[in-house]
């Protein structure tokens, strides 16, 4: 295994289950791949939102504590930055925490 290789990944359904079972207000969740990086799976998601899943446990403590200080940095900021509102939970079916983003301009 190589070390940029995914330990597990978010694909498109299974993505979209995750989402539409643990945000029902997000259905029907319209999901469309924006990439695919080191660390994160993104996907834009009904044209509003981002949500990033973890491909790498070591990427897991990044992701959680993004989601912890990124909602008390924002208001200091001069500039929009991604603010975490959706807070996905470990399942069976995928064991890592993922989040949820209002979409920058």
């Amino acid at each position: 295994m190589k070390p940029w290789d995914a330990e597990h990944r978010a694909d498109l359904d299974l993505a979209k289950r995750l989402i539409e079972i643990q945000f029902p207000n997000l259905k029907p969740a319209n999901l469309k791949l924006l990439g695919e990086g080191w660390d994160n799976l993104a996907y834009e998601v009904n044209q509003k939102f981002v949500f990033r899943f973890p491909r790498r446990q070591i990427s897991v403590d990044l992701i959680r504590t993004e989601s912890e200080v990124l909602p008390s940095v924002a208001p200091r900021l001069p500039l929009p930055i991604p603010n975490p509102i959706y807070l996905g939970q470990p399942t069976k079916d995928y064991p890592w925490p993922f989040a949820g983003y209002k979409m920058l301009e």
